[in-house]
């Protein structure tokens, strides 16, 4: 019976332990603009320079998301009219968590516009509302990156730092963007979902570089893999009711086996 008893311990042991392992992070996506892109969920061109797989959109006519350099542009061809340029990516991370995004950016004399609780106000000379990360719904004039589960209710997660008038190329990092598309979800009111999460770069002014615009590259975004099940570390109490019930099933099936003998 001390034979039965160790399997059983050892095998809800090995359950507790296989279900606890964390997952190591993967990329999921990286596009460099340059038909480079790889990770688990990159479904873009693999050769050739390409947007894909980023849809583009412009306020106006005169908007323009372009490639140049081996990166992303977004400005206009037409001074003195102020439009919004954006980039949009659709991810299924239905099954990842911890998410984290990091790209390159460089502004060419673009001011730096902010997400605005007034999220149509007009641009101006000198930056504008600048750190500031409100939710918006559809679109929002200002410069940075939002994330959205609807396509309609949309978290900011990043905006350029007052001052950046001018830069070279430099790095971003955004950890913790989990509390942003929760966030996104709680907005969407149940029409969200994660198999369609979108991040949206954009950038908002009047002129074209380099007095003004942004360029961004190297757009890479990790995950974990959530656990399979629900909480994902340790065994769901059915399971600890069944290794009970298998476990006084076989201390009673011992038992028997021990009075039999004896009787015999």
């Amino acid at each position: 019976m001390m034979g039965f008893t160790r399997v059983l311990a050892v095998g809800a042991l090995a359950v507790i332990a296989s279900s606890s392992v964390a997952h190591a992070e993967s990329m999921l996506f990286m596009d460099n603009f340059i038909g480079h892109g790889m990770g688990e969920l990159y479904t873009g061109p693999t050769s050739g320079d390409s947007i894909a797989p980023f849809t583009t959109n412009s306020s106006t006519n005169d908007g323009r998301v372009r490639l140049y350099g081996g990166g992303l542009l977004m400005d206009v061809d037409a001074n003195g009219r102020y439009n919004l340029n954006e980039a949009d990516l659709v991810l299924n991370l239905e099954d990842w968590e911890n998410i984290r995004v990091t790209f390159n950016h460089r502004s060419y004399n673009d001011e730096v516009h902010g997400f605005a609780v007034d999220e149509d106000r007009v641009g101006g000379s000198g930056d504008q509302n600048a750190g500031q990360l409100n939710p918006f719904v559809d679109h929002s004039n200002a410069d940075g990156v939002a994330v959205s589960v609807d396509g309609e209710n949309f978290v900011p997660i990043w905006t350029p730092s007052a001052g950046e008038s001018n830069s070279n190329w430099y790095g971003v990092e955004i950890s913790s963007v989990d509390a942003a598309i929760a966030q996104a979800l709680n907005l969407a009111g149940g029409n969200g979902s994660l198999s369609t999460v979108t991040f949206r770069l954009q950038q908002y002014d009047d002129y074209s570089k380099t007095t003004d615009g942004r360029g961004w590259d190297w757009v890479t975004i990790y995950g974990t893999e959530k656990p399979s099940g629900a909480p994902g570390v340790v065994p769901e109490p059915s399971s600890f009711v069944l290794l009970g019930i298998g476990a006084m099933g076989l201390v009673g099936y011992g038992w028997r086996r021990r009075k039999t003998r004896k009787a015999a």
